[in-house]
Formats: C-alpha cells, structure tokens, sequence
C-alpha cells in the first residue's frame, strides 16, 4: 500500500501498487462485519469495481475477491500482456500476505 485515509467509519481510501508502475486508487467500504461468522466483506470503487471478503475460522483466514479494473489506460492493454498482468498481481497478493504475516506476528499474545 501507498497511502491510506478514513473517510468514514465503513470506508477509507487507499493507493495499492505492485512491481509495475501503476498505482490504483480505491475507495473501500466495509459492507459487512459478522464476527460470530468471521466473515468482513467489503466493496471496491475507483480504478477496480467489485468486492474483496476474508473469512477467518479455526486459526485461519481465507481472501476472496471478485473485481473489474476500471481504469481505461489499463483495460486498452493488449491481451498479449496478460500474463504480466497476473504476475503483477500475483506478486501484489504475495507481498500483501507476507505484511499481514508480519503483522499478526507482532501481535501474538495479544
């Protein structure tokens, strides 16, 4: 992540980058929070359109997403670069996950 700001209780803005160099904006607002389930479900608006949920059970958390990429320069790209296209993701997630990895550790015990 690049920057974050709260907008509200529900929702916060926030500038996500990987290894290319396009930063994407997103506005998140949390749409549901059902701790007794474990589930946080939250809506993506901005550079992607979707929704991104963690369910977490049993000592473990499991991510889902579904989303569209909104941003024009980068729905023009041609479909020879999707493959790179994944990496890139696929190198973001990674990243994410060794951070909240990082995190957790810091708060075991807590």
């Amino acid at each position: 992540m690049c920057g974050v700001a709260r907008l509200s209780a529900d929702a916060g803005r926030v500038s996500i980058r990987s290894v290319l160099p396009w930063t994407l904006d997103l506005v998140i607002t949390r749409t549901v929070e059902d701790r007794p389930s474990g589930i946080l479900r939250v809506d993506l608006a901005g550079d992607l359109a979707g929704w991104a949920q963690w369910v977490v059970r049993d000592g473990r958390a499991d991510y889902d997403q579904a989303c569209d990429v909104r941003t024009p320069v980068l729905r023009r790209l041609p479909r020879a670069l999707d493959p790179l296209m994944r990496w890139n993701h696929a190198a973001m997630m990674s990243s994410g996950e060794a951070g909240l990895r990082r995190h957790l550790a810091g708060h075991e015990g807590s």
